[in-house]
């Protein structure tokens, strides 16, 4: 690939403050550190977040950074408010609503935004619309929400139109109407509003899906069936798929054939169909099979409801030995769950699993250690639950040797702890443990605390699955899907396709969960580049963090520069430009990669602070309490 040459990075100024805004900060002590030390540092914190793995990360709400941003600010608006000034009024009930220098308080939030909305603030009136669509601080109430949203849509306010066009969308307290959400999209769009944009596009492709699939759906293709019976149905809400058309009169139909024809959540939603009596008519029969052809393909949905037909005795005699058979089949669904459900259901339970346990008996020991885990009859303990699954995996166990690795690879209630993960890991499988195997498995695939091995990993997942581990066969299909793809599409990574190259540098360089190790990795780095250059946001932002850290590429703040720049002006909303903001703001603000400019850095940690960026926040301070701070307040702050 030919050497590519990089602009010296123009001053991109984010739009200048209202004069006399203040920005909320916390006093920290700087302790003195060299630039290149300061900015790999912050490379480290700020930038692991723009990692998806790391969605834990709490993100400012979307109305988060209008509230006040000093104390100075909260009580100019205390001020206001009581004279009648209505944008005050709103300020107080965001105040109010986040703990804005003053404690949350439902009352208070929703008597200032009434003030403000009753006064004609098309902001207050669709923030009051948000809370009642959202149920944040008040009852979940959609005729509330319709009614304010459509006050502010008068008043042509793009955040209350997109709103708007969300209910009609996905028929929250109105009929669904197709026309109608696109139409509201489109006025918000206009106005530039990115979710507004977004929400356009994702509509408009749940159509051209829909109508892609239906020759197919009607020929009798299964998947084709599944998908467009659950967007008529709603099924599949979480992935946002609902499609209101006539072709929807034929769902059921699609839906029943896919389920005869297989299709396991066809199946299980068949089934609770005829459980309810919803779309068909009720029989408890007919729900009873379909939920055990799911159930046999492992659906853990379909065996809790089977458990509960046996239980109450729907469609079948009943039969509590049966249900609990059932039930327990449904808990075994790994991770998190899988394990809770093992403790002690009864408390009769528990505390003969304590008598045992002090005898010796390595299952009660095992039992002791998920109760303590858990909480299950006795208060969650981190050092007892360590006690009692050690005991029961010294003695060789493999459940609890399998959850010992399970705690120290999630860090549960331990320091999370790689070596000994794979050491409790090892020891289960070499008893044959399904679980264990699994685990292995994905520590292999994904490279935790081992150098990846995609044939280890294949292997591992092979002997779970031959067990008829669920999870294992769903890991062993997803690994090979990865591989495929990658060799499918590395023509057009060569090719020069940006979204291509986007996914597979990111594969090859870890930067999500699809990691790939390939020798055609080798490409990564200038597939990466190519993408970045063609305008792919996420390749220029991960691309100026390897530049910035010297990660897969010589340090060259220059080019961290350039690229970050690049990519805030195109997605200035996500959540991971605010890092990058604040990163161009120390840039400039210690000469790497530019000319010092102390002006343009406050303008760029202003920018991330005023949407709830912390550390940017704690840069202004410091340099407002530091020895520029009358150039700062006369400069920024208009006084």
């Amino acid at each position: 690939m030919q050497k590519r040459h990089f602009p010296a990075s123009p001053i991109i100024s984010p739009p200048p403050l209202a004069r006399c805004e203040r920005v909320t900060t916390a006093s920290i002590e700087v302790k003195a550190m060299n630039a290149k030390n300061i900015l790999q540092l912050l490379s480290i914190l700020l930038l692991s977040p723009l990692i998806p793995a790391f969605a834990g990360d709490w993100t400012p709400p979307r109305y988060y950074y209008e509230a006040p941003q000093s104390l100075d600010a909260f009580k100019t608006s205390q001020a206001l408010a009581k004279k009648g000034d209505a944008l005050a009024q709103y300020s107080l009930c965001l105040a109010y609503r986040f703990g804005k220098y003053v404690q949350e308080n439902t009352e208070s939030t929703l008597f200032w935004c009434k003030k403000a909305a009753d006064q004609g603030l098309a902001q207050a009136q669709n923030y009051l619309g948000y809370m009642y669509l959202n149920g944040n601080m008040v009852k979940k109430d959609y005729a509330q929400a319709l009614h304010w949203f459509q006050i502010a849509n008068a008043q042509n306010y793009k955040d209350a139109q997109y709103y708007l066009g969300q209910m009609y969308d996905y028929a929250l307290g109105v009929n669904p109407d197709h026309d109608k959400a696109i139409y509201l999209y489109q006025l918000s769009a206009a106005q530039n509003d990115h979710y507004a944009k977004k929400a356009l596009d994702e509509i408009r492709q749940r159509y051209r899906n829909f109508e892609k699939n239906l020759p197919w759906a009607r020929q009798g293709d299964r998947d084709a069936q599944w998908h467009n019976s659950a967007a008529c149905f709603g099924l599949a809400y979480r992935y946002r798929e609902l499609v209101i058309r006539e072709e929807c009169s034929e769902a059921i139909d699609w839906l029943t054939s896919a389920a005869e024809q297989g299709d396991s959540f066809s199946q299980r939603y068949l089934a609770e169909f005829y459980l309810q009596g919803k779309h068909v008519e009720q029989n408890y029969q007919k729900a009873l099979y379909l939920f055990q052809r799911a159930a046999e393909q492992g659906n853990s949905d379909a065996q809790r409801f089977i458990g509960t037909l046996y239980e109450k005795g729907l469609g079948v005699d009943k039969n509590q030995n049966e249900a609990e058979r059932w039930y327990q089949l449904a808990s075994e669904r790994g991770d998190y769950y899988r394990y809770s459900d093992q403790a002690p259901y009864l408390y009769e339970a528990f505390k003969e699993s304590q008598a045992l346990a002090k005898k010796g008996d390595a299952l009660a020991q095992y039992t002791l250690c998920l109760a303590y885990r858990f909480g299950k009859h006795v208060r969650k303990n981190a050092e007892s639950a360590l006690l009692w699954c050690k005991k029961a995996a010294d003695q060789e166990l493999p459940q609890a040797q399998n959850f010992l690795g399970y705690m120290y690879l999630k860090g549960y209630m331990v320091k999370q702890d790689y070596a000994q993960a794979l050491h409790w890991f090892q020891l289960a499988s070499a008893q044959h443990y399904r679980d264990a195997q699994y685990y292995l498995g994905h520590m292999y695939d994904y490279g935790w605390g081992v150098n990846p091995d995609h044939d280890k990993a294949i292997h591992l997942y092979q002997l779970s699955v031959a067990q008829n581990y669920a999870f294992a066969k769903n890991a062993l299909y997803d690994i090979r899907r990865r591989y495929r793809h990658f060799e499918k599409n590395l023509p057009l990574a060569r090719q020069g396709d940006k979204m291509v190259q986007w996914h597979h540098s990111s594969a090859c360089l870890h930067i999500y969960r699809n990691k790939i190790i390939h020798k055609e990795c080798s490409e990564a780095i200038n597939w990466l580049t190519s993408a970045a250059e063609q305008g792919h946001w996420l390749s220029q932002l991960h691309l100026a963090q390897f530049y910035l850290q010297g990660k897969h590429v010589e340090q060259n703040y220059q080019k961290a520069l350039y690229f970050f720049q690049r990519a805030v002006v195109q997605e200035p909303g996500d959540s991971r430009s605010l890092d990058a903001q604040y990163l161009i703001g120390t840039l400039y603000e210690k000469g790497l990669g530019t000319d010092k400019n102390l002006g343009e850095a406050i303008r760029w940690y202003q920018l991330a602070a005023k949407r709830g960026h912390p550390e940017a926040s704690r840069a202004l301070k410091r340099i407002h309490q530091g020895p520029l701070r009358k150039w700062f307040s006369k400069t920024f702050l208009g006084h």
